[in-house]
């Protein structure tokens, strides 16, 4: 990806459309976007390989609308970030085909979605340790995380009984928190003096 991101960005520069000196701030935008991009197209084809196309899309709108917020691990490569989502997107899809026989949301889920709303006031947002946040940040990412959490969470208890979508849901919200408790316990946070 890192190669494709000089490319596209030589091409700019050669174009004139960026200057010279914002050159390096480019190549990372670009890398950082064509492995966001590659991670989506391929949480789409898992999707749709395994028949879980509709869980899948509500794992990536939880995931990145939370984790945005929230924040937590950061992985070394790119690879281990892939393998980590994968992961978590691998277990949320088996939760979800467990709870399948259940009429309705099971109440362990909904006391595990408690905790994880514990986890969240207790520790987030987790800032990148190379990205410390203003408190201003700080203010304002825990706030639209817990508008997020509490929409997603009031639209899972008002159609319980949609139980795939719950478990998707609440499966996804436990594997951000996982993510901000290894976080934190990895980096910890630093913010910043506003």
């Amino acid at each position: 990806m890192e190669r494709l991101a000089y490319a596209i960005t030589d091409h700019l520069l050669r174009r004139d459309v960026i200057q010279k000196e914002d050159y390096d701030i480019y190549v990372y935008g670009y890398a950082v976007f064509l492995e966001q991009m590659c991670q989506v197209i391929g949480f789409i084809l898992l999707g749709i390989v395994t028949k879980n196309l509709l869980q899948t899309a509500l794992f990536l709108g939880t995931f990145y609308l939370i984790r945005s917020a929230f924040g937590g691990y950061h992985a070394e490569t790119s690879p281990v970030c892939m393998l980590v989502s994968y992961g978590g997107w691998g277990a949320v899809m088996i939760l979800s085909r467990y709870m399948e026989a259940y009429a309705e949301v099971p109440l362990v889920l909904w006391i595990v979605l408690a905790a994880d709303l514990c986890v969240f006031a207790i520790l987030g947002p987790v800032a990148h340790a190379n990205k410390p946040l203003t408190a201003v940040q700080k203010k304002r990412n825990k706030r639209n995380g817990f508008l997020v959490l509490g929409i997603g969470s009031l639209l899972v208890f008002l159609w319980r009984s949609c139980v795939i979508v719950g478990t998707v849901y609440i499966g996804t919200v436990t594997f951000v928190a996982v993510l901000a408790m290894i976080g934190k316990r990895k980096v910890g946070t630093r913010y910043e003096e506003d």
